[in-house]
């Protein structure tokens, strides 16, 4: 997200409720300090993917393990093409989304805000 991205958004919020919401956010203070400032959607992206699937340009499933040994890697997510270790399961990976689609999305719900 750009800081255009966030001023718009912002200009968006009509409820007092959500606008505190707002200002409490991480990366509020950081988007007004620094107008190069952009942050990454994750949790916007797998919202977007759960509620409408068709965003989904590009992806592959595949098997998936977690380094679950304390260590260097721990939490450390593979994905395997051939063989995998046991207990890995199956993920899609999604590689591109429809950004048009999913941005209408968060104008939408912000137009509700």
């Amino acid at each position: 997200m750009s800081h255009n991205d966030f001023k718009d958004l912002e200009s968006r919020i009509k409820s007092d409720r959500f606008k505190a919401m707002w200002e409490s956010h991480y990366a509020t203070p950081m988007f007004r300090k620094d107008p190069s400032f952009k942050n990454y959607i994750w949790d916007v992206l797998a919202a977007a993917v759960a509620i409408d699937p068709s965003v989904i340009l590009e992806s592959e499933t595949l098997p998936i393990d977690v380094d679950d040994q304390y260590g260097y890697g721990y939490g450390q997510t593979m994905g395997f093409r051939g063989a995998a270790p046991e207990g890995a399961q199956n993920a899609k990976i999604v590689y591109a989304v429809d950004r048009a689609k999913i941005w209408k999305m968060v104008e939408d719900v912000f137009n509700k805000l």
